[in-house]
């Protein structure tokens, strides 16, 4: 699979980050915002946009995901899995890591 850079969820010049944007559901759980675009494979690329499943809120956590990218190329490829544990941010709140693959679709995937 050839992987080219993308500006996935951008944060601090860092890749395969969430979004910091954190929305309270409650006094006991929140969610994340993302968004990005996968590598390069097969002669075209998808961007995605979801939000996470709630969370609880507090350290450590992680937050299951799951999204559908854009139709490129004449198809899509669903995104899941799990986020990485919270990192604090100086000024309060956190972020989560994630990277992984997409589904296989049209004999094919990408990497996010």
């Amino acid at each position: 699979m050839q992987r080219t850079p993308s500006n996935k969820m951008f944060f601090e010049g860092n890749t395969n980050v969430w979004h910091p944007s954190q929305t309270s559901i409650n006094e006991k759980t929140h969610v994340h915002e993302f968004y990005g675009t996968t590598s390069a494979n097969d002669g075209h690329e998808h961007k995605f946009v979801g939000t996470t499943y709630p969370a609880a809120n507090v350290m450590p956590h992680t937050h299951e995901y799951f999204t559908v990218t854009h139709f490129d190329d004449e198809h899509r490829h669903t995104i899941s899995g799990r986020t990485g544990p919270a990192i604090p941010l100086k000024g309060g709140g956190h972020y989560h890591k994630l990277g992984g693959e997409t589904s296989i679709d049209f004999n094919h995937q990408h990497e996010y």
